[in-house]
């Protein structure tokens, strides 16, 4: 998080100290932190785990999945935590600014967030969290629009109000949105796809 931006944990000074804890490789309080969301409605535990996960080190999840490979909250943050550092790797500018060797850094750090999330999704999978975090790392691996729609009504089977779900396929099948994606198949070597019409842009 860049200095200039507030501190959204400040407001929640529980998930402050799990994230404290868990930079010293201490998981019990994150990993109840975590498990008694599960009982609360998802878009709060949305909230949690968005914000444990961008504040929480790769090493320490790292550390996390291996200690419980069955643990699906620990898959499921590194897996949002590898789709930040994909974009890191980026950069938030035009694809043209982008060094030519940091492309495949950015893929496989996606295509490794993409195990992450979807090995998360397998062990819980009533949990509607990894299918709408996997809609960004598919928009920078060029998915086709009716796989993203696919993860949108998976994430929507399991919360008919996931935000992260609406907002991020929103994005995903908009004029900027598609305008990513086609320039990550071109980075690619790969042509980019036929628009698609506005009528499958819609989940049903």
């Amino acid at each position: 998080m860049n200095r200039g931006q507030p501190d959204a944990t400040r407001a929640f000074p529980e998930i402050r100290r799990a994230v404290r804890q868990f930079k010293r490789r201490k998981l019990d309080r994150a990993a109840a932190l975590l498990a008694q969301r599960r009982t609360a409605p998802w878009h709060e535990r949305s909230f949690c785990v968005g914000m444990f996960a961008d504040k929480a080190p790769l090493e320490a999840l790292d550390a996390w999945c291996r200690f419980e490979p069955t643990c699906a909250d620990a898959w499921l943050l590194r897996g949002i935590r590898r789709v930040h550092w994909a974009w890191e790797a980026r950069g938030s500018g035009r694809a043209a600014e982008v060094e030519e060797e940091m492309w495949p850094v950015f893929f496989q750090r996606l295509e490794s967030a993409v195990s992450d999330l979807s090995w998360a999704a397998e062990l819980v999978p009533e949990d509607p969290e990894p299918h709408g975090r996997l809609i960004s790392a598919a928009m920078g691996l060029s998915y086709e629009p009716e796989q993203i729609l696919e993860l949108l009504r998976q994430a929507l089977a399991r919360d008919p109000e996931h935000y992260t779900a609406y907002s991020t396929a929103t994005y995903a099948l908009t004029e900027n949105g598609v305008a990513v994606t086609t320039r990550c198949l071109r980075s690619r070597g790969r042509p980019p796809p036929e628009p698609p019409r506005k009528t499958t842009w819609q989940a049903s």
